[in-house]
């Protein structure tokens, strides 16, 4: 009953809470007959108070002096994992009420995304009994239909399964020999010293590969820092030991969390609780460290097997040493023979081999510790070319020997001797491999250097045979050159090589814009011409930085394109709305009054859009080209920096004279490709063609369907902005035609010439 001033926890009588138990009074039991209301239990009367229902310790299994059951008792039954006082329910390891709370707090992570944390604390039933506990203590139930309290995850994993554990060690660098004298210099050593450190390097064996620079392959690991890593790490317990709860709890760090309620006050009520004392007999898990000879189950392990399977994996690695060693010694032997040549110039490399191969020559042929110990002391001055520490290398084993060793394993009868034994095996076995294993180092370090000294010695004589080559081409084009100038041009040569003097046809030239202006009643757009100062672009490429910025990142970067790489020629649109407006703008001033503009939305509109806009050109060096302009367009080009030779020719005047043999497009533009001065003359084409040379700053306009054979001159590259046109009636409606003629049904210009033909033909009707 409850005295005024109790100081004792209430509880809602519920018996299964593993945590935190409590007394009943035995005066009421006795009165109400274990609190029952069915048959054999005193009824309550109306208005009556009830006692409060209180749970019976369970009785232990009884059993006989010889541990069995009793005779005619049912099969024991199992008691739960958790709690370990109530029967398990049927197909769980668990009571009813510890799997409620099994259940709650498995759906709790779940929902809090700690299920991983969850599987990782409860991989063990010691694991999973101490979280369950602290799950009821601080989350108990509080009735049907009613939240639980929120898990505190972090602050359990931080405070009861938290170990801090710090790990040393340095970083390491793989260092060519520029770096590492950079490197040192920052140390603060000398050049001098610096070469001293690298060649102690180079004599000691230090780790390294053949990765570096040219001519400085070589690399060693250097330290260049120590580091210290403080980790917080989570582990879970494995065996546990029970204690008193009030114990438990302050061990924990815990308040106590009563069913029923959220507060771990004292006096803190629910109703229908009972009045009741902390027992200081029931008990809650916690960590004890996991007894010798048992696995991670909890399973005593047979001693005997996991002896016997101890000394099977040594023998194996011992019976691999032998055959192992003898390939790795194979190798070097064949290696020493097929490159014997090479011992001069890799002495040092060779020095370490030898010393390599010795040492593991002795550890697999000798049997006993005295011969081994005598061939150790014979290479006692060449030590520092192998790994292994000469005091450890003395203490090491031959081969032979280590079957005997490893029989020491058979022997012991404990688990850490028997551990210990096969770890001394063990470590003899890695000393046998890490030898093996720098001979096999070596072979590989000498094959390679072999091969990089092929490999800069073929490079050098394919230097040799190109800078040759270059030398003999050079001689030739200057005595050509020479003998060109004195006897004048020659019938092999291309219109390319031709003086431009020697050509009778001027193109129409304009100094600069205003000059244009003036003169623009007596330009048709049906023969080309050039502006020698196009002051409007470069006027609106001063004032435009956003123009100037793409024009010049162009230039810097369209040589390293594959279609440059591939034909000398490159270009890209103009980015930017406003500014392809403005350019656009600029060439129109030059070419609307005898071009049409660009088409409204239409068949034509649908072709011609994409083909009208403003776009960046360059050229190569030693760029030369043949055919015509975009797409066989109408073309304006204004040269930004670089300069270009280029010869225009009307189509029709070279079809008609090659007569049957110009009636493919392919055939025109060979002939006219190839072309020379003689040839020009003997068919009559000296006055027709049109030649000049387009420098930097000027503006050119070539017709529609005109022939062009350019080359980019003084071997800069040549970059510069264009824009292409439909031509009116005016500028040349028959070289369209037959422009069209010449191409084949399936080339994707057909659409073009025959749409730019179809407007003209328009107008010409229009104006007639």
């Amino acid at each position: 009953r409850e005295t005024p001033g109790s100081d004792v926890p209430k509880s809602d009588g519920n018996a299964s809470d593993p945590a935190v138990h409590f007394a009943f009074d035995a005066a009421d039991d006795l009165l109400g007959g274990g609190g029952g209301d069915g048959e054999g239990g005193n009824k309550r009367k109306i208005g009556e108070q009830q006692s409060p229902r209180v749970a019976q310790p369970v009785p232990k299994k009884v059993k006989t002096e010889n541990g069995s059951r009793p005779a005619g008792s049912s099969k024991a039954q199992k008691l739960c994992a958790l709690c370990e006082k109530e029967p398990c329910a049927p197909k769980f390891a668990y009571c009813a009420e510890c799997k409620k709370d099994v259940q709650s707090c498995q759906n709790a992570a779940k929902a809090e995304g700690r299920l991983e944390d969850y599987k990782r604390l409860t991989k063990t039933t010691a694991g999973l009994r101490h979280l369950i506990a602290h799950y009821q203590i601080n989350c108990p139930s509080r009735g049907q239909g009613v939240p639980r309290c929120k898990m505190d995850w972090v602050s359990y994993m931080e405070q009861a399964f938290s170990e801090e554990r710090v790990v040393t060690g340095s970083k390491e660098v793989y260092m060519d020999y520029p770096d590492y004298e950079v490197h040192m210099k920052v140390k603060g050593y000398t050049g001098a010293e610096a070469i001293s450190k690298w060649q102690e390097m180079e004599s000691s064996g230090t780790e390294h590969d053949f990765k570096g620079r040219k001519d400085f392959e070589k690399r060693f690991a250097v330290s260049v820092e120590d580091y210290k890593l403080t980790e917080n790490e989570i582990s879970t317990c494995s065996k546990q030991k029970k204690v008193n709860s009030k114990e438990g709890i302050e061990l924990l760090g815990m308040k106590p969390k009563l069913r029923g309620g959220t507060s771990g006050s004292p006096d803190a009520k629910q109703p229908g609780a009972a009045n009741a004392s902390t027992s200081p007999t029931e008990n809650v898990p916690v960590p004890e460290p996991e007894p010798e000879n048992t696995n991670k189950g909890g399973r005593h392990k047979d001693i005997a097997r996991y002896r016997a399977s101890l000394f099977d994996k040594n023998a194996k690695a011992i019976q691999g040493l032998g055959s192992e060693s003898a390939s790795a010694l194979h190798s070097a032997d064949q290696l020493c023979q097929k490159h014997a040549s090479e011992k001069e110039n890799l002495k040092h490399f060779f020095d370490i081999l030898n010393v390599r191969v010795k040492l593991l020559t002795a550890l697999t042929n000798e049997t006993t510790t005295d011969g081994f110990l005598a061939k150790l002391d014979s290479l006692k001055d060449s030590l520092g070319y192998q790994p292994v520490p000469e005091e450890q290398l003395r203490n090491t084993l031959v081969v032979g020997q280590l079957h005997d060793m490893n029989q020491k394993v058979l022997a012991q009868e404990k688990r850490d001797g028997v551990e210990q034994a096969a770890n001394d095996v063990k470590n003899m076995v890695s000393i046998h491999s890490q030898i093996r294993n720098a001979v096999k180092s070596s072979t590989k370090d000498i094959e390679l250097a072999v091969k990089s000294k092929a490999k800069k010695a073929e490079a050098a004589e394919k230097k040799r045979k190109l800078d040759l080559e270059k030398e003999n081409k050079k001689k030739a084009d200057a005595e050509k050159a020479a003998a060109a100038a004195a006897n004048g041009p020659q019938k092999g040569d291309t219109l390319l090589a031709t003086d431009l003097k020697k050509l009778e046809t001027e193109i129409q030239q304009f100094s600069n814009f205003d000059d244009f202006e003036k003169n623009a009643k007596k330009v048709f757009g049906d023969e080309p011409f050039l502006i020698q100062q196009f002051d409007l672009m470069q006027k609106l490429l001063a004032d435009n930085v956003n123009a100037k910025c793409q024009l010049v990142n162009f230039g810097n970067q369209f040589l390293g394109t594959q279609i440059c790489k591939q034909t000398g020629r490159a270009q890209c649109p103009v980015v930017g709305d406003e500014i392809q407006k403005t350019i656009c703008a600029v060439f129109d001033k030059v070419a609307s009054s005898f071009t049409f503009p660009v088409p409204t939305p239409g068949e034509e509109a649908k072709v011609f859009r994409p083909l009208l806009h403003a776009a960046l050109f360059g050229g190569a060096g030693d760029m030369e080209y043949a055919g015509f302009e975009d797409k066989g367009l109408a073309q304006v080009r204004y040269v930004h920096s670089g300069a270009r030779k280029i010869f225009m020719l009307n189509i029709e005047d070279l079809v008609q004279y090659l007569g049957k043999e110009g009636e493919s497009l392919a055939d025109v533009i060979h002939s006219w490709k190839n072309m020379s001065f003689w040839q020009l003359v003997q068919a009559n084409l000296r006055e027709k063609v049109i030649a000049v040379c387009q420098p930097a700053g000027s503006m050119l306009y070539v017709p529609p369907a005109w022939l062009v054979l350019e080359r980019v001159e003084n071997g800069k590259p040549l970059v510069g902005i264009r824009r292409s046109f439909i031509g009116r009636s005016t500028t040349g409606m028959s070289e369209v035609e037959c422009f069209s003629k010449l191409l084949p049904l399936t080339n994707s210009l057909k659409e073009v010439a025959e749409l730019s033909l179809k407007l003209m033909q328009n107008e010409k009707k229009e104006n007639s």
